[in-house]
């Protein structure tokens, strides 16, 4: 009897991750980032059933399959809307959860204070920009 054992990396789609529309720093063309998480499992007969690692963002190009780690330039406001058309450069700024450190992008109300629930965890929260970002 023998046991294959070993360890590989497998990358899944986040659910309601961040979308950037941007130039590819690969490819050169603008298109489509989308937020990936690689993670590292243990593998028995290659199928994987231990995770090994909590994951790592990354944001991909859907044309060429780059892979870029997101930095504080790849989250402003070049982002799409969920209808397609893209935002305006001041109207919104991504944040961090403080609960679950998940990011979400919020519109920008300068000098208000808005109430924000974290579509990571469901923490409820509120902020208040005090400056534009």
């Amino acid at each position: 009897m023998f046991l294959i054992i070993g360890i590989r990396m497998i990358r899944s789609l986040v659910r309601d991750g961040l979308r950037v529309r941007k130039q590819c720093g690969k490819c050169g063309l603008l298109s489509e980032m989308r937020e990936y998480k690689w993670r590292r499992w243990l593998t028995l007969f290659f199928v994987p059933v231990i995770p090994l690692s909590k994951g790592e963002s990354v944001l991909m190009c859907e044309r060429c399959d780059a892979s870029f780690y997101p930095d504080g330039g790849a989250f402003d406001a070049e982002g799409s809307r969920s209808s397609g058309a893209p935002a305006a450069d001041s109207d919104k700024t991504v944040i961090t959860c403080g609960y679950c450190n998940g990011r979400m992008r919020i519109p920008v109300f300068l000098r208000k204070e808005i109430h924000v629930t974290c579509p990571h965890c469901g923490e409820k929260f509120d902020v208040k920009l005090d400056r534009a970002i």
